[in-house]
C-alpha cells in the first residue's frame, strides 16, 4: 500500500478521491435541484476540498511545485466559480452552476484515468508518463464535453426542481 499512496496526504488524497468520483458521479446522473442533489453535493464539493487540499500537499512527483498542483488549483478555481453562484442565490446563476460543477466532475474523472493509466506496466519513462497523462486528460475531455452537450439541454433551469 506504501506504493500506492506514499504517504498519510497520499492516502486521504486516494480516500477523498474515490469519495468524490462516487458523489459526483451521482451527481451528474441523478436528478438537479432536489435536496438529495445538494445534500450529495455539498459532500463533493468537501471531498473535491479534501482531495485538492491534499494533492497541493503532495510533492514526491517533482521534488517541487508541478502541473498537477497548477491542476489543483484549477479545480479548486472550478468549484468556487461553481459554487458561488448558489451560495449567494444569483439570479441567473444556475447555468453557471451546472458548466463549473460539471466540468469539475469531468476534471476529477480525467485526474482518475492518468493517474490509472501511469501504473500501466510500459509506462516506465518520463516520455510515456506525459504521453499516458496527457493522452487521458484529453480523451476525457473530449467525451466528458460531448456528453454535456447532449445532455446539458435536460439541465436547464426550466428543468430543474425548483430550490
Amino acid at each position: 500500500m506504501e506504493n500506492l499512496v506514499g504517504s498519510t496526504a497520499g492516502l486521504l488524497h486516494l480516500i477523498s478521491a474515490c469519495l468524490a468520483l462516487i458523489s459526483g458521479s451521482y451527481i451528474l446522473w441523478a436528478k438537479k435541484g432536489t435536496q438529495v442533489h445538494k445534500r450529495v453535493g455539498y459532500f463533493y464539493v468537501a471531498a473535491l476540498l479534501l482531495v485538492n487540499g491534499t494533492a497541493l500537499s503532495i510533492y514526491h512527483l517533482f521534488g517541487t511545485v508541478g502541473i498537477f498542483h497548477f491542476l489543483a488549483f484549477l479545480s479548486l478555481t472550478s468549484v468556487f466559480l461553481g459554487m458561488v453562484p448558489m451560495l449567494m442565490k444569483w439570479k441567473n446563476g444556475l447555468n453557471w452552476h451546472i458548466n463549473q460543477m460539471y466540468f469539475s466532475v469531468i476534471g476529477l474523472y480525467a485526474a482518475f484515468f492518468g493517474e490509472t493509466a501511469v501504473r500501466l506496466p510500459f509506462v516506465q519513462t518520463i516520455w510515456w508518463f506525459w504521453i499516458v497523462v496527457a493522452g487521458a486528460g484529453i480523451v476525457t475531455m473530449a467525451v466528458g464535453t460531448y456528453v454535456f452537450l447532449v445532455k446539458y439541454k435536460n439541465w436547464k433551469p426550466e428543468r430543474v426542481e425548483s430550490r
